[in-house]
């Protein structure tokens, strides 16, 4: 992450890149190229990239389905194969994600988001048994942050519904994404590969990125003043102990080497239902090194209603603990883990509080229902389990 004296420099460079991007428009080519924008895909570029361990294979012909903008700039594309192609199993759908316009770039290039998604699908997503979109291509250029993925079209192979409502979901499906977190942090259990990953920031390197260019806190205060209604009174008001305590716990995390690969940002709104009832995850940006409760705390809280966590949260968490030992993780101490549980939930409720707050003030980041229903989950859990005060012992 940048420092404040730096960054007004790499936003101007960024700016700048974007705008010859804009106005040049070149078009990719080659295997070495990053494409500015889903527009600059080329069946040359396609052919060096989804061919490149294919002799003789090619994409003839590429055709623009349905797309959408956000946050990221999502295309999907029917793609015209040669025989060597088909033969050799080249996908004829895929989809893509890209950051033609600035403040996309901004956005997530200088959050680290970028290089988040670009890793995952690049170093990590062959390695890990769960449900995910397989990735295909991915790069990320660090002067200009263009960025392009190219992936597993899940809607067309696997007949994915995503939920970016954020409706809450059946004890069945909530074990089965649990399932998937256990065995991707059973896989990187202590692994100490992943400091090689310049890139991958611990959860208190990323909180403290999170309040010092994004005033986590401060926003997540706002959210919980617009939002009154949504916060049990013994909650409401405090959201200096909240942060404190989140601080402070995954400080302790670090320290006591309690760290794995997780998905980061693991909340109900990035999840999706296959044809065959399977749930998987989906939106990798937000990769981190950190506490395996930090995801399972997230998930939980954000993808239950209220009374439905509270029937079931103790056997979901002991099915993760037998997934995680399963999977070649470690046997975790259900009281142990209970405790962890508890401490984490705190985050998931600052994540949507944060954005609660900017959604107040006319910056709009996630729909309006969601992020209600989000926050109002994860401050009842953490009103439950007595979050807060276990955080501030």
């Amino acid at each position: 992450m940048l420092s404040s004296l730096t960054l007004p420099l790499r936003k101007a460079e960024i700016a700048l890149r974007a705008r010859y991007d804009a106005a040049a428009r070149p078009a990719a080519r080659g295997i070495d190229d990053i494409p500015w924008s889903w527009e600059a895909i080329t069946p040359q570029w396609l052919s060096a990239t989804l061919c490149r361990d294919v002799p003789g294979g090619a994409v003839l012909g590429v055709r623009a389905t349905e797309g959408s903008v956000g946050s990221s700039t999502r295309q999907g594309f029917d793609l015209d194969l040669n025989d060597a192609a088909r033969a050799a199993g080249v996908p004829d759908r895929i989809f893509t994600k890209s950051t033609p316009i600035l403040m996309q770039r901004l956005l997530l290039g200088l959050s680290n988001c970028l290089f988040g998604e670009v890793g995952f699908y690049r170093d990590f997503r062959p390695e890990i048994e769960m449900e995910a979109p397989r990735g295909y291509w991915a790069c990320v250029a660090p002067r200009s942050m263009r960025s392009m993925i190219v992936m597993e079209d899940v809607v067309a192979t696997r007949q994915a519904e995503f939920n970016m409502a954020g409706d809450a979901i059946t004890q069945q499906e909530m074990a089965s994404l649990l399932s998937g977190l256990a065995r991707l942090h059973a896989r990187f259990w202590r692994d100490r590969s992943l400091q090689q990953h310049r890139w991958l920031r611990d959860t208190p390197t990323y909180l403290g990125d999170n309040q010092r260019f994004l005033r986590m806190a401060h926003w997540a205060g706002v959210g919980m003043d617009a939002a009154p209604e949504l916060i049990p009174d013994g909650v409401r008001g405090r959201i200096d102990d909240i942060w404190a305590g989140v601080v402070r716990r995954n400080a302790q995390d670090a320290r006591d080497g309690h760290v794995t690969l997780l998905h980061g940002d693991a909340h109900i709104a990035q999840t999706y239902r296959t044809g065959d009832g399977a749930m998987g995850f989906c939106d990798w940006q937000v990769m981190l090194r950190g506490p395996w409760a930090w995801d399972v705390s997230y998930i939980l809280s954000t993808g239950l209603e209220v009374a439905d966590r509270r029937d079931w949260e103790r056997a979901l968490l002991a099915s993760y603990i037998e997934e995680l030992a399963a999977a070649g993780g470690p046997a975790l101490d259900p009281a142990a883990a209970w405790d962890a549980y508890r401490a984490h939930i705190p985050y998931a409720f600052l994540a949507w509080a944060f954005t609660i707050g900017h959604n107040s003030m006319g910056q709009a980041v996630q729909p309006e229902q969601t992020t209600r229903r989000l926050v109002e989950r994860t401050a009842a859990a953490m009103a439950d389990l007595g979050s807060i005060d276990l955080n501030g012992a």
